[in-house]
């Protein structure tokens, strides 16, 4: 059983699919009942996810991706990885008693990419809100958000003034103290005077393309079960004049002899054998020329789109080569992942206060060996710009400071 498998068991036997869905934090916030989520508009999120082996891929691939993340802890003066905050790097390596860092961070992603909403709790002592214990992410079924200052959003100067933030538990509703929860989501439009804290799932704006392929594979399991008569067998001889001979009663009676000795009555479509002239009028659908799955490919794309995630990536793309796969690997950690991450890394910066601090958080992927080779690509280039602005400095063709400039313009300290 999976982390995935056991966080989504435990929200299924906490709610009570009794419980308006208002009442959870948002439109997107719905107890998981079983249902199909094929209708318009009802935000079940969860069972998208589960359901849909699309919408699967796409999230799935982004938490493995999000997971990749080396997280570091940075001396401001030196730039290098320090370890003399070793009660830190020991809580964000193993956060709790029971996730290492990258189940942690699969999870946490899972919840983010899914409801467009993620909340990690910070355990401390009472006391001692800086000395962090563990952290745990929070499934969002389980957390509200409530106004309690009906002043706008934009007119105060912390979080904590404005919200308070419950969760449930063996229906029992207990209270966060906001200074131990960072909050982190997805963009959202339909902001209101009452809720504009909450993010929005990507899934909210993809249900068109969820509900066709929804469609698609009920279509194709109906004509898999239910194929009814395939076709109609009739007498293929003539006469002498080329006119069609009706077929006598001891042959009708040895062609259902065959349909019983080989599986016909039963649905297996084995193969007849007879001596008996026969045509095949064919009169089932074919699935294959509905082309149902090439009509939801688009759907599919957008998907992709939805999630920032280069549809090349999958190897169900007609026409895609290892080559294109790489790139769109790439082009997908640098447009999506590692933005996301540096949000992520972000939140944590700010939530141990490392602006007033001698060290920051940092998380990376030049580790992997796909980034690696763009890193030595961009050494090369920066060593042969160097070589260049040298040149130019001892030709007087340019001062040193102009040549530091292009090169702080370039993103060379």
């Amino acid at each position: 059983m999976n982390i995935f498998t056991k966080g989504f068991n435990q929200i299924k036997s906490t709610f009570s699919p009794t419980v308006a869905p208002e009442n959870w934090g948002g439109s997107m916030f719905y107890p998981v009942t079983g249902e199909s989520s094929i209708e318009w508009g009802e935000g079940k999120h969860l069972l998208d996810f589960l359901e849909v082996p699309e919408v699967n891929a796409v999230i799935s691939w982004k938490i493995r991706a999000f997971s990749n993340m080396k997280i570091s802890i940075i001396s401001k003066t030196t730039g290098k990885e320090v370890t003399n905050q070793e009660k830190i790097v020991q809580v964000l390596r193993s956060p709790n008693y029971f996730q290492a860092q990258k189940e942690f961070l699969q999870q946490t992603k899972a919840f983010q990419e899914i409801f467009g909403n993620e909340f990690i709790y910070f355990l401390t002592p009472v006391g001692m809100p800086n000395s962090v214990k563990g952290m745990f992410t929070i499934p969002p079924q389980m957390v509200q958000v409530r106004l309690i200052d009906k002043a706008p959003y934009f007119q105060q100067t912390s979080f904590n003034e404005l919200n308070k933030i419950t969760y449930t538990w063996q229906g029992k509703e207990v209270a966060f103290d906001p200074k131990s929860i960072i909050h982190i989501n997805k963009a959202k439009a339909n902001v209101t005077d009452t809720d504009w804290v909450l993010g929005e799932s990507p899934m909210t704006a993809l249900q068109a393309p969820i509900r066709n392929i929804r469609a698609a594979y009920e279509a194709r399991n109906v004509l898999i079960e239910n194929r009814g008569a395939l076709g109609i067998l009739s007498n293929a001889g003539t006469d002498g004049t080329g006119s069609m001979m009706p077929m006598q009663e001891e042959e009708k009676e040895e062609l259902q002899k065959s349909f019983s000795r080989y599986g016909m009555t039963k649905k297996q479509w084995q193969v007849i054998i007879t001596n008996l002239s026969l045509k095949w009028q064919q009169m089932a659908i074919d699935a294959d020329k509905l082309k149902l799955f090439e009509e939801t490919r688009e759907d599919f794309v957008k998907i992709c789109d939805g999630y920032g995630v280069n549809y090349e990536l999958f190897g169900s793309q007609k026409g895609v080569t290892f080559a294109n796969k790489l790139q769109a690997e790439k082009n997908t950690y640098q447009d999506t992942i590692i933005p996301e991450a540096n949000e992520w890394i972000d939140a944590l910066n700010r939530r141990f206060e490392t602006a007033n601090k001698t060290w920051f958080i940092q998380g990376s992927f030049d580790h992997l060996p796909l980034l690696q080779e763009d890193l030595k690509d961009r050494a090369t280039t920066i060593n042969t710009l160097v070589k260049a602005l040298n040149e130019a400095v001892s030709g007087g063709l340019m001062t040193l400071e102009q040549a530091q400039a292009e090169l702080k313009r370039l993103g060379v300290e």
